[in-house]
Protein backbone atom coordinates (compact mmCIF):
# COMPACT_ATOMS: atom_id res chain seq x y z
CA UNK A 1 0.00 0.00 0.00
CA UNK A 2 2.84 2.32 0.80
CA UNK A 3 4.44 2.43 -2.58
CA UNK A 4 0.97 2.56 -4.42
CA UNK A 5 0.60 5.81 -2.38
CA UNK A 6 4.19 7.49 -2.90
CA UNK A 7 3.41 6.19 -6.54
CA UNK A 8 0.25 8.82 -6.66
CA UNK A 9 2.79 11.40 -5.25
CA UNK A 10 1.04 11.84 -1.70
CA UNK A 11 2.71 11.88 1.46
CA UNK A 12 4.24 9.62 3.68
CA UNK A 13 0.99 7.91 5.44
CA UNK A 14 0.72 5.61 8.80
CA UNK A 15 -2.45 3.84 10.70
CA UNK A 16 -1.05 6.52 12.96
CA UNK A 17 -2.26 9.17 11.09
CA UNK A 18 -5.24 7.73 10.64
CA UNK A 19 -5.66 7.85 14.60
CA UNK A 20 -4.97 11.49 14.54
CA UNK A 21 -6.99 12.78 12.34
CA UNK A 22 -10.07 10.87 14.00
CA UNK A 23 -9.21 12.82 17.40
CA UNK A 24 -8.75 15.91 15.37
CA UNK A 25 -12.85 15.18 13.70
CA UNK A 26 -14.35 14.33 16.89
CA UNK A 27 -12.63 17.76 18.24
CA UNK A 28 -13.93 19.75 15.47
CA UNK A 29 -17.41 18.33 15.84
CA UNK A 30 -17.61 18.77 19.86
CA UNK A 31 -16.64 15.26 20.68
CA UNK A 32 -13.79 14.32 23.75
CA UNK A 33 -10.97 13.38 21.84
CA UNK A 34 -9.29 12.66 25.03
CA UNK A 35 -11.51 10.00 26.03
CA UNK A 36 -12.02 8.26 22.42
CA UNK A 37 -8.13 8.18 22.40
CA UNK A 38 -7.91 7.39 26.16
CA UNK A 39 -5.30 9.72 27.26
CA UNK A 40 -4.72 10.85 30.68
CA UNK A 41 -3.31 14.38 29.77
CA UNK A 42 -5.40 16.96 27.61
CA UNK A 43 -1.77 18.26 26.70
CA UNK A 44 -1.36 14.92 25.04
CA UNK A 45 -4.53 15.12 22.66
CA UNK A 46 -3.49 18.33 22.26
CA UNK A 47 -0.39 17.38 20.05
CA UNK A 48 -2.09 14.55 17.77
CA UNK A 49 -4.94 17.50 16.90
CA UNK A 50 -2.64 20.09 16.04
CA UNK A 51 -0.97 17.80 13.97
CA UNK A 52 -3.99 17.26 11.52
CA UNK A 53 -5.68 20.22 11.38
CA UNK A 54 -6.39 20.94 7.92
CA UNK A 55 -8.06 23.53 5.91
CA UNK A 56 -11.53 23.15 4.77
CA UNK A 57 -12.29 24.03 1.28
CA UNK A 58 -15.68 24.94 -0.20
CA UNK A 59 -16.07 23.04 -4.08
CA UNK A 60 -18.83 25.16 -5.21
CA UNK A 61 -16.83 28.21 -4.35
CA UNK A 62 -14.28 29.97 -6.52
CA UNK A 63 -11.95 32.49 -5.09
CA UNK A 64 -11.33 35.86 -7.24
CA UNK A 65 -7.80 33.17 -8.61
CA UNK A 66 -10.33 30.60 -10.12
CA UNK A 67 -9.37 28.45 -6.31
CA UNK A 68 -11.72 26.78 -4.09
CA UNK A 69 -12.59 29.12 -1.81
CA UNK A 70 -11.89 28.55 2.16
CA UNK A 71 -14.30 28.46 4.68
CA UNK A 72 -13.41 31.07 6.94
CA UNK A 73 -15.30 29.76 9.89
CA UNK A 74 -12.89 26.95 9.46
CA UNK A 75 -9.26 26.34 10.23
Amino acid sequence: MQQAWGKANNERFTWHDLRAKALTDADAQGGNAQALAGHASAQMTQRYIKQKRVKVVDPLRRSSQGQPATRPDRD
